[in-house]
């Protein structure tokens, strides 16, 4: 089947024309590419094609392998299918294997599993895929070696005696006396008589045990044997090999009479477009047993392919591009937004140029709706990459993404320029409500009345104090953002929606920064002049404290 790839259709294949309704949706696709980019969605009409619908054979290839998994377990387990020896347990495997060939229901299981994945199996190369449904468990019970069945063994600390010698009193029956120390006597009423409790023998029974020299074997408890650790007792073992198994997906297709394009499609994106239905899959399901070898099934497909020129006329211009796929995919189309947005670009390029001009020019940069989705997304403070492939998502075609990102760079530097001076004009506000606020605060009895609810202690005083802080460094900052998106929402009101207006948020780039540094200067000026009246006698006695 594989054939070197060629530019020529075969003469004999008839050439089948593409359905109307794929045109149709090139057709959209075109009309919302170009809606609001200077041409109206009524004016990009259909003018011709050259596209027809490729017919090609294609197969997936399943090489079934298998997996085993084993361990063994004490006892008899009785869950899986027996198996008396390891040749009749690969015998079992290999028939497992070979049933995906010769046995119809085996192999109607795997093509169904393949064929359930979105892409069908097709342009699967190299790919594995398990079958749980097929899994296996096989058992295989064997005699514990270490028992020889009987679940026992002879204790090795008695040697299966059941007693051990006393440890106490080491097999002699009696222990020294602890009352004379052996000596047979004690004193008692400074006179030297018998020691009643081993009558001057110096020796007493031993009483761990019972004067008999032995003990009982404390690992068996006396029994002489003990549980085989091997089996636990049973006297059997267990062994199972869980079979799970795996098919190994190859994939290849007809490649004469394909254009190259289309080949190259199937080779990087094949899985992609099957699945989203760009190709029309037909599997050719066939469930008796193939003259292949051993563990393969194969899956056969008819497959369409919508591929070819498409031209589309943009009022005076006329647009030609390769359309594929039953969902009408433009490709290869020439950047034709780039001469439909040229007013709208250049005053974009003006806007982040000359500082005159930003306003102006981003207002009548974002009536193209190309470029209103750049300036957005400036303003939205999302990084290069992020807004390119934004871009690149929603402008698939029309567009070249070295043009984009220099028309985003530029909506940086205009929204940057439209929104310098309402910074700078909401960090003086900023600053200056909090300075009053911080003057009150410190200068009128406000502060002490606060400071009255809390332990006097120079620490808690200096919290709240520093929470303050805090509080005025947020209003400057707040303010300042507050101005810049007001300027933002203003310049383009009436070309954005006010719910998209609402979601822009311009970064504060150095913003914060000044607003510590304004908020810094406010307090120690603040600070040190009430410092120097004495109106904060915590802090002086703290610094003055011996």
């Amino acid at each position: 089947m594989l054939k070197p790839p060629t530019e020529q259709t075969v003469a004999e294949i008839p050439i089948i024309p593409v359905p109307q309704t794929v045109l149709d949706r090139a057709l959209k696709r075109m009309q919302s590419i170009c809606k609001g980019n200077g041409v109206k969605a009524e004016d990009v009409v259909f003018k011709e094609t050259q596209a027809q619908v490729y017919e090609l054979p294609a197969r997936t290839l399943v090489r079934i392998t298998s997996q085993v998994e084993t361990r063994t377990v004490a006892g008899k387990i009785t869950k899986g299918e027996m198996i008396g020896s390891p040749e009749q347990f690969q015998s079992a495997l290999q028939g497992l294997i070979n049933s995906a060939t010769k046995d119809g229901t085996t192999r109607k299981t795997i093509i169904d599993a393949v064929l359930a994945r979105p892409d069908k199996g097709f342009s699967a190369r190299d790919q594995k895929m398990l079958f749980p449904h097929m899994a296996r468990e096989f058992v295989s019970h064997e005699t514990c070696s270490s028992c020889a069945g009987k679940g026992k063994n002879t204790c090795h600390a008695c040697g299966g005696k059941a007693q051990v010698t006393c440890g106490t009193c080491q097999g002699r029956s009696n222990i020294n006396c602890p009352n004379c120390r052996s000596t047979g006597h004690i004193m008692q009423n400074d006179k030297r008589v018998p020691c009643p409790r081993c009558q001057t023998n110096g020796r007493i029974p031993c009483p761990a045990c019972g004067a008999r020299g032995v003990i009982a074997c404390q690992p068996c408890k006396g029994a002489g044997e003990i549980l085989c650790a091997r089996c636990t007792g049973t006297g059997a073992l267990s062994h199972i090999a869980i079979v799970n198994i795996e098919g190994n997906l190859h994939f290849d297709f007809e490649r004469q009479g394909l254009p190259l394009q289309v080949g190259k499609r199937i080779d990087a994106f094949g899985a992609r477009h099957a699945a989203l239905k760009d190709f029309m899959v037909t599997p050719l399901v066939n469930i008796a047993p193939l003259n292949e070898q051993a563990g393969i099934v194969a899956i056969d497909y008819a497959v369409k392919i919508p591929h070819g020129k498409i031209t589309f006329a943009l009022t005076d211009k006329i647009i030609t591009c390769t359309m594929l796929g039953y969902r009408g995919e433009i490709l290869d189309a020439p950047p034709f937004l780039h001469e439909m947005t040229r007013a709208g670009q250049n005053a974009l390029i003006a806007a982040a140029d000359t500082p005159a001009k930003t306003k102006d020019g981003l207002r009548f940069a974002a009536r193209f709706r190309l470029l209103r989705d750049v300036i957005l997304l400036a303003a939205k403070n999302i990084d290069q990459r992020s807004a390119i492939t934004t871009l690149n998502k929603k402008y698939p075609f029309g567009v070249a993404a070295d043009q984009l990102l220099l028309w985003f760079v530029s909506a940086q530097n205009a929204v940057r320029h439209l929104t310098r001076r309402p910074r700078w004009i909401g960090l003086a506000a900023g600053t200056a409500v909090f300075t009053a606020s911080l003057a009150a605060y410190v200068f009128t009895p406000l502060r002490v009345g606060l400071l009255l609810q809390v332990p006097a202690h120079p620490a808690l005083w200096a919290a709240c104090d520093i929470t303050c802080w805090l509080v005025g460094f947020w209003v400057t900052s707040l303010a300042a953002h507050q101005f810049a998106s007001r300027q933002i929402q203003s310049t383009l009101g009436g070309i954005v929606p006010d719910t998209v207006l609402a979601t822009l948020f311009p970064e504060r780039g150095r913003t914060n920064l000044y607003a510590v540094g304004l908020s810094c200067v406010v307090i120690l000026l603040i600070y040190g002049l009430a410092f120097g009246m004495g109106r904060l006698p915590e802090y002086t006695a703290l610094f003055t404290a011996p």
